[in-house]
């Protein structure tokens, strides 16, 4: 159950620092009264945690069993995986070369990110600051994640004898 809760909570940190992000921008762009702000919130919210949900879920998860398995459970690998599944996910969904075609080229407020098919130092730039960015979000989860299930009754993983528990 703790393990449970732990990835729920690992789920919804990023979410919540997505939608106050959000809300933040919203309220410096537009007049506090307007009722549209909350309108345009929801779908942020809901692709936010479709997104965080996956990432946990598919990816982080399995993970933990693995690193539960081989007994390496400790902050340090927690967090370290985090930042690597969301930062390689993220890598791997918007690697530069893999949009390039010859010819084709793109500039981002006037800055060239590829030419003829081929990213630019700015463009590879751009794309390790995103994988940065995304594993930020990823060592939010993971340390969520962490600070609730190592709350509970037996924070060891090896199991504590009963005599010893009374």
């Amino acid at each position: 159950m703790r393990t449970f809760l732990a990835l729920i909570a690992a789920a919804l940190a990023p979410t919540i620092l997505v939608v106050a992000l959000y809300l933040a921008a919203q309220f410096a762009m537009f007049p506090a009264d307007d009722p549209y702000i909350w309108v345009r919130v929801r779908p942020v919210a809901v692709i936010s945690l479709m997104v965080s949900s996956a990432h946990v879920f598919a990816l982080g998860f399995p993970a933990f069993l693995l690193l539960r398995r081989f007994s390496t459970v400790r902050p340090i690998s927690i967090l370290l995986i985090g930042f690597l599944l969301a930062a390689a996910s993220v890598g791997a969904l918007t690697l530069p070369s893999q949009f390039g075609t010859a010819g084709s080229s793109s500039t981002v407020n006037g800055v060239p990110m590829m030419i003829d098919g081929v990213a630019t130092a700015a463009g590879w730039l751009e794309f390790l600051q995103g994988m940065l960015v995304a594993g930020c979000f990823g060592l939010l989860s993971a340390g969520t994640f962490w600070l609730v299930w190592r709350r509970g009754p037996n924070n060891s993983l090896k199991r504590t004898d009963q005599s010893l528990r009374d």
